[in-house]
């Protein structure tokens, strides 16, 4: 009898770190669109892909481009004009027949048009960066769905495309009370083989779910781009 209740609290105590847990990406973001606009191009072929660099939707721009241009134009001709009127007032500043009056007006004349080129540079970058918005680019992220199809419109909030970033890979579990104690100081178990996962996550307070459980999370680095996620694992503390 005696020989039977160790072998029971022997397994009770296996049993208590041992975990099941899903291998996932580090992050998972939906991106949306934070401007209004028609698609002009997507690349459906980065579906379910890992993507280094690269423009993977584009919406229309061209009234954007105009007016880039227009404002681009309008930038170097205001810088030609405070060019001068700096050069006529540094000139008439050293001559001291020229009244004070006078060259507090070519002062005045130069200081507006240094405002105003700051204004149209300011108009400037804003179109640009508005530019931008249109263009949804992927660097080293693996993509998930892409949601939209050329010529399709989007509003501001619409779904674009989901990303992974699969530069880690996580495992999500929880924890008992007996067992998260010392728990940092122990190894990582994948599976029955010892493993180079790291806790980079534990919860201080019980989880709303899983009422009797602490949440952990554990991860590593991933070297394998071609890596599958989603597959279920044991995950044990010894």
């Amino acid at each position: 009898m005696i020989k039977i209740l160790a072998i029971l609290l022997f397994s009770l105590k296996l049993l208590a770190t041992s975990y099941m847990g899903k291998i996932e990406p580090k992050n998972i973001v939906v991106v949306k669109s934070e401007v209004s606009g028609i698609v002009k191009q997507v690349k459906q072929n980065a579906r379910y892909n890992f993507v280094k660099n690269d423009n993977l939707v584009l919406l229309d721009t061209a009234k954007l481009d105009i007016e880039v241009n227009s404002l681009t134009k309008e930038v170097q001709n205001q810088k030609k004009v405070f060019k001068i009127k700096e050069k006529r007032y540094k000139s008439k500043a050293k001559i001291s027949t020229i009244s004070n009056y006078e060259k507090a007006q070519e002062e005045l004349a130069m200081r507006q048009a240094l405002q105003n080129l700051y204004g149209l540079s300011k108009q400037l970058k804003l179109k640009q960066l508005e530019q931008k918005k249109h263009i949804f680019s992927i660097k080293n992220k693996y993509v998930g769905n892409i949601y939209v199809r050329e010529n399709d419109f989007v509003s501001m909030g619409s779904m674009i495309m989901d990303i992974y970033d699969i530069s880690e890979s996580k495992i999500t579990i929880f924890v008992s009370r007996n067992d998260i104690e010392n728990i940092k100081d122990k190894d990582i178990y994948i599976d029955g083989n010892k493993s180079d996962y790291k806790i980079t996550f534990i919860s201080k307070i019980t989880d709303k779910i899983y009422i009797s459980s602490y949440k952990v999370e554990i991860s590593r680095i991933n070297k394998d781009e071609n890596m599958l996620f989603g597959k279920v694992v044991t995950v044990d503390f010894k």
